[in-house]
């Protein structure tokens, strides 16, 4: 393997040295001609002329001009002329945009070489790859496609991407590094696309945010108007993101007024389900404490409110932190006992408790999904589920098996309850299969006999859990650790270890643009024992593949911290945090990290101290 990725890593080198030299020829030869927008228009009016060799010489010199003529052509590419048009489609295929420059990263390199060539989904996820890299590194490439890919519409993806890399919009977290503007002068030219008029607009929002209102409410009606007459170049939800990116502007100025308003056109073009709007909007208010916005949008909208779980728990939220700790005790009790609108209303709104930290709630909402409910609803299911997992998180493994235990029996002894499980299984995907679903109850139990010392107990449990889910890495790495070990059982757990480490590893090399399994290798080594170096390399080429994931991140974080990079292990472990901050599992291995660094650092301290005194 490390032959093989060498080999890649020459090959991608040599590449990149090509890219580079074409681009200096290319350079070259674009001096010879002129660019300027007179002479395009000119030109592409030629196009349409009825001599052969005056429309030949023409396209001849516009392909030569390059990438400077796209903006024109794509223009031409509607003209009434149909020769125009056709020659301009034509011409604009056959420009050879530099999707790169030696300035790039090596990973935004590796996304965009051979961009032109993609398909309309990869393209797409390219674009949201780029979006993804930390501290503004796809910027530049994500400029680019803005103004060269030949689809309007992930052009326009591609802007807002950059555009909403700096706001707050949507529970959008905000770039660490702030938005370089000269990337975007310099990638933009003088580009007439109408992404590009965004990412001019947006320049105007980032150096005085009051002055770009008006310019932004105008292009955003312009864009409006298009949904329904150019549906292959905009969509309600680039449009919705364009108010989103309006609203956040208004909450940054404290403009509460102009916000709710926002709030109405965000409601009309944003969603078939009016529900889910009022519920993100007010999400979105409480966690940056606009007040005063959410006492007038919840006035607007009270009688909506009240009819849904979601936006009652967010009012109780807003109260929470308001101090307001008995009224939002009374609104989040209304919230339990509202029926629920749909079938899965409860386990949804229990989710979110869950993410906004509200354990008490949240478990009070799942056991309103349990008691007296037909043990086979698909419902009741899902909230034994999460409400293990919750338990399991904050370390109550004795509740957590105690949630799925009657399931587990329920399925043991009736075929239908274990269809039903099935069935299920369909609309929940969290839900696991029925055997790692038995694995995790024992392991639960493991996990419970370990706090309680029991560790005879445990092993048993871990030894049934494994029966049941021979791949299942957590049962493994507390099989690793588990104490009272003797000789053969620790014989016996690295055997397991080196199997599914090499089945996970025929599975990178079956689907190598797959992060998970890079992750799985990666957890299951770093937490046991094998090549630390390499459960880092793995490790960071999931996170290439899919950026920003934070159970991604926590993973690394691990590999650092048993490669003895305890510093880079804080840093990813903290990355891992910011992104989902309720997940308690990954805050205790934060506060391990980062105990570990404090004591390195004050034994180097220490040291640096008796040397001096020596």
């Amino acid at each position: 393997m490390a032959l093989a990725l060498g080999a890649q890593a020459l090959t991608a080198s040599q590449s990149e040295a090509a890219d580079d030299r074409s681009a200096v020829a290319q350079q070259a030869s674009d001096i010879k001609f002129d660019s300027s927008d007179a002479r395009l228009q000119q030109l592409i009016k030629q196009l349409g002329s009825p001599q052969y060799t005056v429309r030949r010489a023409a396209a001849s010199e516009i392909h030569k001009i390059g990438p400077e003529a796209f903006d024109r052509l794509h223009a031409a590419t509607e003209d009434a002329d149909p020769e125009i048009a056709a020659s301009a489609g034509y011409l604009l295929r056959q420009i050879a945009v530099r999707w790169t420059r030696s300035d790039d990263s090596v990973l935004v390199r590796r996304l965009l070489r051979g961009y032109s060539d993609r398909d309309d989904a990869d393209r797409q996820r390219i674009i949201q790859m780029l979006a993804g890299l930390p501290e503004g590194e796809g910027v530049a490439g994500l400029c680019r496609v803005a103004r060269f890919d030949r689809s309007p519409l992930l052009s326009r993806l591609a802007a807002m991407a950059i555009i909403q890399s700096d706001n707050e919009s949507a529970g959008q977290a905000p770039a660490s590094v702030p938005i370089d503007q000269e990337i975007i002068d310099r990638e933009l030219g003088e580009s007439t696309r109408e992404a590009s008029r965004w990412l001019r607009q947006f320049q105007i929002q980032l150096r005085d945010p009051a002055a770009s209102v008006a310019g932004w409410q105008h292009l955003i009606d312009e864009e409006a108007k298009r949904i329904d007459t150019e549906f292959d170049q905009t969509s309600p939800a680039i449009v919705s993101a364009l108010w989103w990116n309006l609203a956040d502007v208004h909450r940054r100025l404290g403009e509460t007024g102009p916000l709710v308003d926002v709030s109405d056109r965000l409601l009309a073009v944003g969603s078939s389900d009016s529900e889910i709007f009022l519920g993100t909007f007010l999400q979105w208010l409480v966690q940056h404490e606009s007040w005063d916005a959410v006492e007038q949008f919840a006035a607007k909208h009270t009688a909506r409110i009240e009819k849904s779980k979601r936006t009652l728990y967010l009012l109780a939220m807003a109260r929470t932190k308001q101090d307001q700790r008995e009224a939002a005790e009374e609104v989040a009790q209304r919230a339990a006992k509202l029926a629920p609108t749909k079938p899965l209303d409860g386990l949804e709104a229990a989710q979110l408790l869950v993410a906004l930290g509200q354990f008490d709630w949240a478990v009070r909402e799942y056991q309103v999904g349990i008691e007296g409910q037909p043990i086979e609803a698909v419902s009741t299911i899902g909230a034994r589920m999460l409400l293990s997992n919750l338990l399991q998180d904050y370390e109550r493994y004795d509740e957590g098996a105690d949630a799925i235990a009657p399931l587990v029996e329920a399925m043991e002894q009736n075929p239908d309850v274990e269809r039903a499980y099935a069935s299920a299984q369909g609309e929940l995907d969290f839900l696991p299969k029925g055997e790692v679903l038995v694995a995790r109850l024992h392991f639960l139990r493991a996990c419970h006999f370990e706090q309680e010392h029991d560790f005879k107990s445990q092993r048993e449990e871990l030894l049934e859990a494994i029966k049941h889910d021979e791949t299942d890495a957590d049962v493994l790495i507390a099989m690793y650790r588990v104490g009272d070990a003797d000789d053969a059982w620790m014989a016996d757990t690295r055997k397991r270890i080196r199997k599914l480490s090499k089945e996970i590893e025929d599975q990178i090399d079956d689907r190598p643009e797959e992060p998970i399994y890079y992750n799985q290798w990666a957890w299951l080594i770093a937490n046991t024992e094998g090549d630390f170096p390499k459960a880092v390399r793995l490790s960071r080429r999931s996170l290439e593949l899919a950026p920003g994931t934070a159970s991604f991140l926590d993973t690394l974080g691990r590999c650092y911290f048993s490669a003895g990079d305890i510093k880079n292990a804080v840093k990813s472990q903290r990355e891992a945090v910011a992104v989902i901050p309720h997940m308690q599992v990954m805050q205790r291995q934060l506060r391990q990290f980062e105990q570990a660094l404090a004591e390195q650092q004050g034994s180097e301290v220490g040291g640096r101290r008796s040397e001096k005194v020596n």
